[in-house]
């Protein structure tokens, strides 16, 4: 149900900051897609079989775990549950579906075998440098409308934005 935004002045105004915050991360997530899609299409081509216009579950998780993987190469899948706190069973479809998408290998620990690591392939690499120059594309369209002050200023914004909800949601 839509907020009755003429109810009062201090609900509108509450209303159209949350409205301007999720259109903002709405249109950065689409301008990411679109970035990639658009440097990236001959990727998706070869890797799905049809254009870039396929949307995978799980793409921006699928990321932020492969740059996990990258920065603790040769981790065990226990380890990677832990650093990005989730259960190990949900880790073990991530890692299927990046291991679907060649991006990575598994293996066996050779002194107990019940340890399992995880490292990229070449593939996997390339797939981080692609999506790091689509984030570095992405960070200069947006920085180059805000100057350095600005910039920290809305980051501060955003922060005590996050740890507000953070605070609200474990209440």
């Amino acid at each position: 149900m839509k907020p009755d935004i003429h109810q009062n002045q201090n609900s509108a105004d509450e209303f159209d900051i949350v409205e301007v915050i999720m259109r903002l991360a709405r249109t950065i997530k689409r301008t990411n897609h679109e970035y990639h899609h658009k440097h990236n299409n001959h990727f998706h081509k070869s890797h799905h079989g049809h254009s870039g216009s396929h949307h995978s579950r799980g793409g921006l998780g699928d990321n932020r775990l492969l740059t996990v993987i990258m920065q603790n190469n040769r981790a065990s899948s226990r380890e990677l549950a832990e650093i990005i706190d989730v259960r190990p069973s949900s880790l073990t479809e991530m890692l299927n579906r990046l291991e679907a998408k060649k991006f990575i290998r598994r293996f066996r620990d050779e002194q107990d075998s019940r340890i399992i690591h995880v490292e990229l392939t070449d593939e996997g690499i390339s797939h981080m440098n692609e999506a790091s120059d689509n984030n570095r594309r992405l960070h200069e369209q947006i920085s180059g409308c805000l100057n350095n002050d600005e910039q920290k200023t809305f980051m501060a914004y955003c922060q005590r934005l996050m740890d507000t909800l953070k605070e609200g949601a474990e209440d």
